[in-house]
């Protein structure tokens, strides 16, 4: 397989949506990331991914958030599994 080292690295104004949303998925993710089963607590992280996607509306956004909650809900079942 061919590394493609020699592209350049995109500026920070190029990669500027990437970045953010980036940004408030990993703040999510670390402050779900305990996550219980509780339905309030799943409504807020349904409620705060939903206004990161609406404000960015991307596919990127879309594949993330999916990625995230599906990865906090096995960690959720996992715990669980352990008690």
């Amino acid at each position: 397989m061919k590394l493609y080292t020699n592209l350049p690295p995109p500026a920070k104004e190029d990669i500027k949506e990437e970045r953010e949303i980036f940004n408030e998925l990993w703040a999510i993710l670390k402050r779900f990331y305990f996550i219980e089963n509780q339905d309030e607590i799943w409504e807020s992280l349904i409620r705060e991914t939903t206004e990161t996607y609406n404000k960015h509306k991307c596919q990127l956004a879309k594949g993330m958030i999916l990625a995230i909650i599906n990865h906090l809900e096995k960690l959720s079942k996992n715990r669980q599994n352990q008690n």
